[in-house]
C-alpha cells in the first residue's frame, strides 16, 4: 500500500475533522492525486473519508439538536416583557411619549 495511503487512513481513525469539508488540506491533495493512486487504494480513501463526513454529520446534528434546546430554555426562562405608549394632547397639536419596554431574566441556576 502506499504510504501515504496508509497514513492518512490511520490519521482518519484518530483526527476525523480533518476529512469533514471538502475544502480541507487533505481532500483537496487526495483529489489532487486522484489519478496517480492505485484504484483500489483511492477507493479506501473515499470510504475513509465518507466514515468521517458521516461523524461529522452525526455532529452537526446534535450541535442543532443542543442548540435548539438552548434556544427553548431561553424562552421559558425569560421573565416578564412590559412597555408602554402615552398619547398626549397639548391643545396646540399632538405630542408623543414612549416608555421603553424593558425585560427581566431570572438568574439561571
Amino acid at each position: 500500500m502506499n504510504g501515504g495511503v496508509a497514513i492518512l487512513l490511520e490519521r482518519m481513525k484518530t483526527h476525523p475533522e480533518e476529512f469533514f469539508n471538502h475544502g480541507s488540506r487533505w481532500n483537496n491533495l487526495i483529489m489532487d492525486f486522484e489519478r496517480s493512486l492505485d484504484p483500489a487504494e483511492y477507493k479506501l480513501l473515499e470510504e475513509g473519508i465518507a466514515k468521517c463526513r458521516q461523524e461529522e454529520f452525526t455532529q452537526k446534528v446534535m450541535g442543532k439538536l443542543i442548540g435548539e434546546e438552548r434556544e427553548d430554555r431561553e424562552v421559558l426562562n425569560t421573565g416578564a416583557v412590559s412597555g408602554s405608549v402615552t398619547l398626549t394632547n397639548s391643545g396646540a397639536g399632538t405630542g408623543y411619549s414612549w416608555t421603553s419596554p424593558t425585560i427581566t431574566i431570572p438568574p439561571t441556576k
